[in-house]
């Protein structure tokens, strides 16, 4: 059986591309979201965790460790849903890259549709930008992450990952 792969700080070129894909993609304050937290990485997975707990988390020879934030295939990030847990606790909003949408259309994303054009309030799209958009709530609440598209000339919201997807999923 093959040796787990420890879990370890990320390459400073990693911490760099999140750092980019959140400020330039996103417009947010990498500074402030990430200023007392640590990345670490493990397969392709990057997690955020507190850098207070970095010199215990040493001793206990971790399986994973802080809020998972990202996946890297190969040098493309993905976010995941464990970015925005950490944008809803530091109250922060993208600046650009984002959708919000209406109560109802935000209980059928949940539910894993897509967006219709009828649900979109406003949305902000970052040309350059090939992340999926962060789509929020009436609130500002982040939801997940979907994909515009046009059809039949209107702009839809394609459903790429949701929060109601762990539930769904059995997890």
């Amino acid at each position: 059986m093959p040796a787990e792969e420890a879990i370890t700080l990320c390459k400073k070129d990693l911490v760099e591309e999140m750092e980019r894909m959140l400020e330039n993609c996103y417009q947010l304050d990498a500074g402030k979201l990430l200023r007392d937290r640590a990345l670490l990485c493990k397969g392709g997975s990057v997690y955020a965790a507190r850098r207070s707990l970095i010199e215990e988390l040493w001793k206990t020879h971790p399986y994973t460790a802080g809020v998972h934030i990202a996946v890297a295939r190969g040098r493309v990030l993905q976010p995941s849903l464990g970015l925005l847990s950490l944008l809803s606790r530091e109250d922060m909003q993208p600046g650009t890259h984002y959708a919000m949408i209406t109560w109802r259309g935000a209980v059928f994303f949940l539910y894993g549709r897509d967006v219709l054009p009828g649900s979109i309030v406003r949305v902000s799209i970052k040309q350059g930008c090939r992340l999926p958009l962060i789509v929020l709530d009436p609130d500002g609440l982040p939801l997940g992450y979907g994909r515009p598209r046009r059809r039949n000339g209107e702009l839809i919201i394609l459903n790429v990952l949701d929060a109601g997807w762990y539930l769904r999923s059995g997890v």
